[in-house]
């Protein structure tokens, strides 16, 4: 798993002095800018078949290594694919990668440049042809051509073209206008926010304390060296991410807002959608 997102996004160090911009990190497919879709993380800046990278003005909730489910919509479509958050860097190139990131409970503090901004990449983890092919059509229109596969197969997109050789060309010949208008104004994304209190089985009014005693109990029991199961070894890691944003005031505020804003989306939402 790691060598493939290694693969995808390369080392994900920073770049050497003197580069007055950070460099894009390699990544095996091309890439396209969804014009103007933002989810609660960010920003999309690029889009994939294997991956993307979100801007955010604000410090990031997630950190290398936490895994995220992404959700576009697009008229009647969804499509969900988890992904592997791999890089996390301040506008001024400094960079926190998985290596930098393992075992710790809360990464090393980086800064944003002189914007204010940082950006992370995502290596998504669903890699069957018709999840990428489906990712790779909606990252170069908008939208989506082909059905569910069923309504409980996440991330499926059954019939959806793979090969856009001659829609690219096309495009690439439209001026920014054309290519803007072609595009479909009504794609959206959204990301599923895991209750973080129910990870640690601490009320949401819990004071510091009781986070940080309920966070040492359960990382003792999942923690890799005790718990070598991969099951317990992907609890570590979402416990490590419930202590680091529940215990630092800012993003715990800003969780919270998330968590209150999709609790009320699923609370309207279709159940056809629910189900997707």
């Amino acid at each position: 798993m790691l060598r493939r997102w290694r693969q995808a996004f390369g080392s994900g160090r920073a770049q050497p002095e003197g580069d007055s911009e950070p460099k894009r990190l390699p990544r095996l497919d091309e890439r396209y800018r969804p014009p103007g879709v933002c989810c609660p993380l960010g920003e999309i800046v690029d889009l994939s078949a294997s991956g993307a990278r979100i801007r955010s003005d604000q410090q990031p909730i997630v950190a290398p290594g936490d895994t995220e489910t992404f959700r576009f919509t697009t008229g009647k479509q969804r499509l969900s694919v988890p992904g592997k958050v791999v890089w996390v860097r301040g506008a001024d190139g400094a960079t926190l990668t998985i290596q930098d990131h393992a075992g710790q409970s809360a990464p090393p503090p980086i800064e944003p440049g002189a914007d204010g901004r940082y950006e992370f990449g995502v290596a998504f983890a669903d890699t069957r042809p018709g999840v990428r092919g489906a990712l790779e059509e909606l990252a170069l229109t908008g939208r989506v051509t082909g059905q569910h596969r069923t309504s409980r197969d996440v991330g499926a997109f059954v019939g959806a073209r793979s090969d856009h050789a001659a829609e690219k060309a096309t495009i690439e010949r439209m001026g920014d206008e054309e290519r803007a208008a072609y595009h479909q104004p009504s794609m959206t994304a959204d990301v599923e926010v895991v209750d973080l209190y129910a990870v640690l089985g601490v009320p949401r009014d819990a004071d510091q304390l009781t986070i940080k005693s309920a966070y040492h109990e359960l990382a003792k029991r999942v923690h890799p060296d005790r718990a070598p199961e991969e099951a317990d070894q992907e609890r570590f890691v979402v416990a490590n991410k419930a202590y680091r944003v529940l215990s630092d005031e800012s993003l715990r505020a800003r969780y919270d807002e998330m968590l209150a804003a999709a609790e009320t989306r699923a609370a309207f939402e279709p159940a056809d959608r629910a189900a997707a």
